[in-house]
């Protein structure tokens, strides 16, 4: 198994037309800096009353005062342990095995069971595309035993 890389790139904008501000950041434009970091501004009534900038790994700024950074967070990672297990459904992602172990910084073990996890998800998917062409065929919604 591969690595997956995903980047997030653009720009995102919001409008409050009732109170007139205008707020945009820009995602993957800062020049010479690496794909993750953005730039934007804050505007009030037509005038930039915070230029905002950061990173989407970790943290962001407002007029260059820091307003989060991750390596500043006590806790990052939920700590699983804490839930308690019979008030959670079967399919509550607490009981994922890799965030588990994740949550146990045991990040190895944790890439092998999402691993795992994903094999079982591509054979679903695979087992669902395989209905879908045997439904718009004509054939049975569900086939229960194969001769």
């Amino acid at each position: 198994m591969g690595s997956l890389y995903m980047w997030i790139h653009g720009k995102i904008e919001f409008r409050d037309t009732e109170n007139e501000i205008y707020a945009w950041y820009n995602i993957g434009s800062v020049k010479r800096k690496s794909q993750e970091y953005f730039e934007g501004e804050i505007v009030a009534k037509g005038k930039v009353t915070d230029k905002i900038s950061g990173n989407y790994c970790g943290y962001i700024d407002f007029n260059k005062n820091r307003w989060f950074d991750v390596r500043e967070v006590d806790l990052v990672f939920h700590k699983f342990n804490d839930e308690d297990m019979e008030k959670t459904l079967p399919s509550d992602c607490v009981k994922r095995t890799d965030s588990r172990k994740l949550s146990q910084s045991l990040l190895d073990e944790a890439q092998a069971q999402k691993e795992e996890i994903e094999k079982l998800q591509r054979k679903d998917r695979a087992g669902r595309e395989a209905a879908s062409k045997r439904r718009a065929a004509g054939g049975a919604k569900i086939v229960y035993f194969k001769k």
